[in-house]
């Protein structure tokens, strides 16, 4: 019997052990409550490596933001095991990356509320809601939905009584619907950040902006010297805003923002006076503490020279040949000072091929990178993303693109999807759309089925169905490792080389083409923005990670940026437009000049001459001595070229003429694949 009771008593005592150890083991996975106040909160499921990318985007940002406060404590909650976390982010984010800044890992969902108390989600001074990828965008944003009334609702003292909580909540959502249910839902600190619909716009624009892609990576980089800030200055109060640029020898005023309204007018009139309630919008290093940037005491003297605004115009002043569009041969004649929206030929004919081609100088830019222009452009888009950004992305083309343009979409979805229920949903009224049915990764579809020589630009997309084969986004999005990230940049890749190919092969020039990136690492020359072929190159979640991390750290400066595009656009233009040739000038008489017609000069780049030299891209020059500096800009080559914030011009409004070989085709139901789109209203 003692036997037997000593035998129980063991079990018993291995029992409880298990139950003990169980419990330590949770809490370690899981982590202990967080007593922390006025700490930046992030919340995300992340079930996707695409998810942990973004936190460590986000991590990234907010370390080089608070850098020169000494730091923040940041708290992260997610579905993955704490230790697994520290483990991951302390390979990838060392201490001497955080800059003073604290990580505090939690394992937890953002849909439970006990959850959110651990992690003091009510004392935050700042939470950023990412959104789950896993998941498709209306169910992704159901859940982000959810957590935000939770988190709004949070210890909420009741009705008539003071509130102590004074965070505010940052909200990535994907559908412009969530946007509305959540300012239905929510209270005014609850800030909704729609990513897709950013992400749409800032593609459309680099189609025929692609320097936009530079500037707007500056913009939202705590890294850059060119980072957007929204800020207050008591000594430029009753200046007016054409006088701010000598007053910030570091800084590019683009705007002003009322701190009471919220209004945000970006390159406002040159008499504008700045009242009381004005911010300025501006782009400055961030290497400088927001308390010790100010302004100088007193504005730098500036003079016009030997110029004047009367005989200002506009220009390209690209005299190297172009080829038009369609036709099948070179056009070597000059298209002086002309503003055409064609390729540029940098250099002689294109008689060798690929690699050989362009270390001989027969290397081509796109036009793009030279002039900017309203003419109706042909835009090839291959592949088809998740049907709700596809909606996004056609609606904000068409907004976004010249009127009469035509968009041409290589996909294998059925015609009734893409002209049926995309095209209306997207209401679309001023571009037109073709759709063919082929395979972007065929190179057989892109030579048979296209006239790859009419486009003027291309946009390549990762496929839904490479993303999730089974296209049901319902139960799930197979990307889950990094190993599924490359393996579709692979794919998106060999659309973009076969597309340069068959410009080559049948004797034209590069043209914009901008591809999507799924992975954050593992960048090569065709997606290097400064390196040649200039890969314009975009990512979702990169984006969307600096969008929430610009919004954490200045809810308003995101309002800021939003407003690019809708009144006033960066456009590109020749030195020659504001220097005479060989004249010495400073890029302080250049700024003056600018804002004499009405523009913000923001920065230049030189037009490399060869395909070995990277694009030489200067935005906010900083400091007195590097803008005071008098030096010649236009030497009669072309290839200095001037980035000016300017007011959007009237659309030119001309029909785009489509070849008689492009019409014929399009008529045919069973021809090469051409299907025409509906009648588009004019």
């Amino acid at each position: 019997m003692a036997a037997i009771g000593l035998a129980a008593f063991a079990i018993v005592l291995a029992l409880v052990e298990q139950i003990v150890l169980q419990i330590l083991n949770d809490n370690v996975s899981r982590g202990s409550v967080v007593y922390e106040k006025g700490h930046i909160l992030v919340l995300a499921w992340a079930n996707t490596q695409r998810d942990r990318e973004v936190i460590w985007k986000i991590l990234a940002q907010l370390c080089l933001a608070y850098r020169t406060d000494g730091g923040r404590v940041i708290v992260v909650l997610s579905l993955v095991p704490k230790t697994e976390m520290e483990d991951t982010f302390r390979n990838i984010i060392p201490e001497d990356e955080r800059y003073g800044s604290t990580f505090v890992f939690r394992q937890g969902n953002p849909l439970l509320p006990d959850d959110l108390r651990v992690v003091a989600a009510s004392s935050a001074a700042a939470t950023v809601l990412v959104s789950d990828t896993s998941r498709g965008p209306g169910e992704a944003d159901s859940q982000s939905l959810r957590a935000a009334v939770l988190l709004d609702e949070l210890d909420f003292p009741g009705l008539g009584k003071p509130d102590p909580r004074r965070g505010y909540v940052v909200v990535g959502l994907q559908t412009q619907e969530a946007v509305g249910l959540l300012k239905y839902s929510c209270s005014a600190r609850v800030i909704p950040v729609p990513t897709n619909n950013l992400n749409a716009r800032r593609i459309s624009r680099n189609i025929q902006y692609p320097v936009l892609t530079y500037v707007s990576q500056m913009l939202l980089n705590f890294r850059s010297r060119a980072q957007g800030y929204l800020m207050s200055f008591q000594a430029v109060q009753g200046m007016h805003f054409g006088e701010l640029y000598r007053m910030f020898p570091d800084a590019i005023i683009l705007g002003i923002s009322d701190k009471v309204t919220g209004k945000t007018i970006l390159n406002p009139p040159a008499e504008t006076l700045l009242g009381p309630d004005d911010s300025l919008v501006l782009m400055r290093p961030t290497s400088i503490p927001e308390d010790d940037y100010r302004p100088l005491r007193k504005p730098l003297d500036v003079d016009l020279g030997d110029w004047s605004s009367e005989g200002y115009v506009m220009r390209s002043r690209d005299e190297q040949p172009v080829r038009v569009r369609g036709s099948q041969s070179m056009d070597e004649t000059s298209c002086s000072s002309a503003i055409t929206g064609q390729p540029l030929v940098i250099k002689g004919p294109r008689k060798k091929n690929g690699i050989a081609a362009q270390a001989a100088g027969c290397y081509i830019m796109p036009m793009e990178y030279s002039a900017t222009s309203e003419e109706p452009v042909n835009v090839l888009v291959c592949g088809w993303g998740d049907s709700t950004f596809m909606i996004t992305l056609l609606h904000s083309l068409d907004a976004e693109l010249p009127k009469m343009s035509q968009i041409t979409l290589l996909n294998l979805q059925r015609k009734e999807d893409v002209l049926g229920v995309a095209w209306e949903a997207a209401q679309m009224s001023r571009a037109s759309v073709i759709h063919v049915y082929g395979d972007p990764l065929k190179y057989r579809d892109l030579e048979s089925k296209l006239e790859v020589q009419r486009f003027n630009s291309a946009i390549v997309l990762c496929d839904a169905a490479w993303v999730d084969p089974d296209q049901n986004a319902a139960n799930g999005i197979a990307l889950r490792t990094k190993d599924d990230m490359l393996r579709l940049d692979s794919m998106v890749m060999t659309v973009q080389l076969s597309i340069r190919k068959l410009l080559e092969e049948r004797g034209f020039p590069d043209i914009n083409i901008i591809t999507e990136k799924i992975a954050f690492q593992g960048i090569t020359r065709f997606e290097d923005r400064g390196r040649m072929p200039l890969g314009s190159v975009f990512n979702i979640t990169s984006f969307s990670a600096r969008i929430l991390s610009q919004a954490i750290y200045n809810p308003k400066a995101v309002m800021a940026y939003s407003e690019f595009g809708k009144d006033t656009e960066m456009m590109v233009q020749d030195s020659s437009s504001f220097a005479s040739e060989g004249e010495e000038v400073s890029f302080l008489q250049l700024q003056a000049r600018a804002m004499e017609v009405g523009q913000v000069l923001v920065g230049f780049y030189d037009i490399p001459k060869s395909v070995e030299q990277p694009l030489q891209l200067v935005i906010n020059p900083e400091g007195v001595d590097a803008r005071s500096r008098k030096v010649v800009w236009n030497r009669n080559d072309n290839r200095v070229k001037l980035i000016c914030l300017c007011k959007k011009s009237d659309p030119v409004d001309c029909k785009w003429p489509i070849s008689p070989e492009t019409r014929a085709t399009a008529s045919q139901e069973n021809g090469a694949g051409f299907e025409a789109a509906p009648e588009v209203a004019k």
